[in-house]
C-alpha cells in the first residue's frame, strides 16, 4: 500500500505526504510487540500506517509505546473519537501530555495516518490523516523529556508489552481490513 501524491491526469492534487521521501529508522509489523528498541526518546519522532478498511467507531489501539507513567497511544476512544497523547502516562487531564483528539468519524476508511511529537516544554503532538491535519492540538505546558517512558510498544496488538497509558483502550484493536508497516522516523517533527 502507498499513498500516492502529486498531480493525477485531470489536475486534481493528491494528498499531502509529510513523510514522502524519508526513510524510516524502524518498521514494526502489524501485530507485533516491541520490549526492546534503541529508540531516542528524548528526541522528537514522526511515525505513520497506511491503512484499508479503517473503522475507529468501536475505539481501539492502533499503537502504544512506553507506560502509565510515561507512554505514547494513538487509536480511538470508545465513541469513535480520535485519540494521540504523548508525554505523561497517567489521567487525563495533564499540563505534561500533548493531545490531538479528532470528532468520531474523521479519521477512517482507506489512507495513511502520521503522528508527529516533539518532548520539551512545551511538548507537542501533531496528526495527519491523508495529508490532512486533524484534530485539536493541545500541548503539554508543564512539559515532558520524553514522548515515551520506555522502548517497550504494541502496534495492532492487544498483547501489551508493560504498563500502558491510563484511560486509552487497550483490550481491542481498532478494526480495520488491512495496514501496513508501522514506520518510525526518528528525530523529525512536523508540527510546526
Amino acid at each position: 500500500m502507498r499513498l500516492a501524491t502529486g498531480l493525477d491526469a485531470a489536475h486534481n492534487i493528491y494528498p499531502y505526504d509529510p513523510v514522502a521521501g524519508r526513510s524510516p529508522s524502524l518498521a514494526v509489523s502489524p501485530g507485533s510487540t516491541l520490549s526492546t528498541a534503541s529508540l531516542q526518546r528524548t528526541q522528537p519522532v514522526t511515525m505513520s500506517i497506511e491503512f484499508e478498511g479503517l473503522d475507529g467507531s468501536g475505539g481501539g489501539l492502533i499503537a502504544e509505546f512506553g507506560g502509565n507513567i510515561i507512554g505514547l497511544f494513538v487509536g480511538f476512544e470508545s465513541d469513535g473519537s480520535f485519540l494521540f497523547r504523548s508525554g505523561d502516562g497517567g489521567a487525563l487531564p495533564s499540563d505534561a501530555t500533548a493531545l490531538v483528539q479528532a470528532d468520531p468519524g474523521s479519521v477512517g476508511g482507506n489512507g495513511k495516518l502520521v503522528i508527529s511529537t516533539r518532548p520539551g516544554t512545551p511538548i507537542l503532538a501533531s496528526a495527519w490523516w491523508n495529508g490532512r491535519r486533524i484534530g485539536t492540538e493541545t500541548p503539554g505546558s508543564a512539559g515532558q523529556s520524553e514522548w515515551s517512558g520506555t522502548n517497550a510498544a504494541s502496534v495492532l496488538t492487544t498483547s501489551v508489552v508493560g504498563s500502558i497509558t491510563t484511560g486509552a483502550i487497550h483490550d481491542v484493536v481498532v478494526s480495520y481490513t488491512a495496514a501496513s508497516d508501522f514506520l518510525i522516523y526518528e528525530s523529525l517533527w512536523l508540527g510546526d
